[in-house]
């Protein structure tokens, strides 16, 4: 019996020791994988840089963010929430959302320009002071569990010469206004992507347009150029993202206005020439939630991710005084099995989203069904008209167009497109065009007509 107990006694010392070791292990894994890689250790946040303690009327209050946690997807607003809480001089408290921001450097090697990332990513925040006086502001993370909010900072804005953000004219309506109170006429082109040069091509062509009188433009953030939503949802593609922050500066060097067009129609195209869906990021073969482009006006998840591109778009590019308006879409009655009154529904859900989240109220439009104009989220009508078999004499369809477009809607109209032929291909008729008839033509029948551009 002494020798049975003395087994048993061994046995539990021996019980002891694993459970101890066990115990022991366990609280390191607890800690190696909870504590150290972030999920119970309160996230920090730390203010790296502010770019002046003084900042121009109408001109750009940046703020550089580190911030730790262990969020898997920094562009979701649902796992990680970054926010500038300012208070104006009238005391008032706009909330602007941080962005995920890389910083690259750009190269132009045999014709073709290469982006390389320089250092980590890191948050920023974008503020544009629209009165003079004393600023104060606090930063805010927020995450499931934990909040953590910075030391209050102050920067003063002063009187400038900066024009300020886009309005339309209360005197007449038919024309745009900068807050400043002068009145603006455009006259520009297309130069909505870019080439193998990638952003060098628009160091050329803003410098030309401003040698010749131009102000405006249209860019789009296409698939193929500018586009940050088109290799995984939800993930935007911050490469991208640094062209158009370059481009949208050079704009703003040049005098130049952008119409920032947020979708062009081949997203929502299963064939054609220009149908882009089997590559869409939203289709279900891709991983996406639709299985047919039209159910992108009406999915609950696409409405949702969509939401949330907007939400990063205005804040990374909302503080432009030089971003005109923002296109919801280009030629949107060409996406498949196109139906007004649901298309229509979408834009009026997306442009009230867009006016609760800019706080500088841009300008909201589409193209180029002429009937959402009619809508009361969309603040100027666009027309897109190209031959040659829709007109034979552009200098009087335009005229046309325009007062008829004022007259249902009352609202500026735009020729945002047009053209003797709509084709780049089989030989289109502004080849034949060498005198640049149509072109002088459709640019002083705008003008004449009653248009804003």
């Amino acid at each position: 019996m002494g020798n049975i107990h003395l087994k048993c006694s061994s046995v539990k010392k021996l019980l002891s020791i694993i459970l101890t070791i066990l115990g022991l292990a366990i609280t390191f894994y607890y800690f190696e994988n909870l504590i150290f890689r972030g999920t119970l250790m309160k996230p920090s946040l730390t203010i790296i840089r502010v770019s002046s303690q003084k900042v121009p009327l109408y001109g750009l209050l940046e703020l550089d963010l580190n911030a730790t946690d262990s969020f898997k997807n920094p562009f979701n607003p649902d796992e990680v929430e970054i926010l500038a809480l300012i208070k104006t001089p009238k005391d008032e408290t706009i909330e602007i959302p941080a962005f995920y921001y890389q910083e690259f450097k750009r190269e132009l090697t045999e014709g073709r320009e290469t982006l390389t990332p320089v250092g980590e990513p890191y948050w920023k925040i974008r503020f544009t002071p629209v009165e003079v006086g004393t600023y104060k502001l606090h930063v805010l993370l927020r995450t499931a569990s934990h909040t953590v909010t910075s030391e209050e900072l102050t920067f003063d804005a002063y009187e400038s010469d900066i024009r300020g953000f886009v309005r339309v004219s209360e005197v007449d309506k038919r024309y745009f206004k900068v807050e400043n109170g002068e009145s603006l006429l455009f006259i520009g082109h297309n130069v909505c992507w870019f080439g193998n040069r990638g952003a060098f091509d628009y160091d050329e062509w803003f410098s030309a347009m401003n040698k010749s009188g131009e102000n405006i433009t249209r860019i789009w953030m296409a698939p193929w150029a500018f586009g940050i939503e088109w290799k995984k949802l939800g993930y935007y593609d911050l490469s991208e993202a640094w062209r158009l922050d370059y481009v949208i500066k050079k704009a703003e060097e040049e005098g130049i206005y952008i119409i920032l067009c947020l979708m062009n129609h081949g997203q929502l195209q299963s064939g054609g020439l220009t149908g882009q869906w089997n590559d869409n990021p939203y289709n279900v073969k891709n991983g996406g939630p639709l299985s047919k482009p039209e159910d992108f006006w009406t999915d609950e998840n696409a409405i949702r991710l969509f939401k949330k591109r907007l939400r990063y778009i205005v804040a990374r590019w909302g503080y432009s005084t030089h971003v005109l308006a923002w296109e919801l879409w280009n030629e949107v009655e060409l996406t498949d099995d196109y139906d007004f009154d649901v298309v229509a529904k979408w834009h009026e859900e997306m442009a009230k989203y867009i006016r609760e989240i800019d706080p500088y109220k841009h300008l909201i439009t589409t193209s180029s069904d002429p009937r959402l104009g009619g809508l009361n989220g969309i603040d100027f009508v666009t027309v897109h008209k190209y031959g040659p078999q829709s007109f034979k004499d552009i200098a009087g369809v335009i005229p046309e167009i325009v007062e008829n477009l004022w007259i249902s809607y009352g609202k500026p109209v735009l020729i945002t497109e047009f053209g003797a032929d709509w084709r780049w291909f089989d030989n289109p008729y502004y080849y034949k065009d060498v005198e640049g008839v149509e072109l002088h033509n459709g640019i002083w029948s705008s003008v004449l007509s009653g248009s804003a551009s």
